[in-house]
């Protein structure tokens, strides 16, 4: 069997690969679609950014470790994703905010609570109704 003519999926370079042949079948998988090992990875960077799998700061890094230097020939959507990525965020427009400036301010502590408890004490001592006598019968 031939090897079969292919077109990278990423940036669309030809080439052939074939993985029943005995020159590639220990190839990898991914030789199906793309090229070269960058161009996979590219790829595999941008959708999981696009599936929100990767942060837009954990894509940039890992894109900073591939070789984008033919992204002119990298598919449309690509070349977007890569746009976003790497944009630069707006900076936010808004009031300055001032410093926030701590002031000291002392307790200020009254002996209220004491004498709310001596009175509630002296209230519970003292009772209002007058005590019972105890009558003892002596046996005559």
């Amino acid at each position: 069997m031939g090897k079969r003519n292919r077109s990278c999926y990423l940036c669309g370079q030809d080439y052939q690969y074939c993985p029943t042949c005995s020159q590639d079948r220990m190839k990898p998988s991914w030789m199906a679609e793309f090229h070269s090992e960058n161009c996979k990875n590219i790829f595999d960077i941008c959708t999981r950014f696009n599936m929100k799998l990767l942060t837009k700061e954990d894509a940039k890094v890992a894109l900073e470790q591939c070789d984008l230097t033919n992204k002119a020939n990298f598919k449309d959507y690509v070349q977007r994703d890569l746009k976003n990525i790497f944009a630069e965020e707006p900076k936010k427009r808004g009031k300055k905010v001032e410093p926030v400036v701590e002031i000291e301010v002392e307790p200020v502590v009254e002996p209220v609570v004491e004498t709310v408890v001596e009175t509630v004490i002296e209230e519970v001592v003292e009772p209002t109704f007058e005590s019972h006598e105890v009558v003892t019968i002596e046996n005559e």
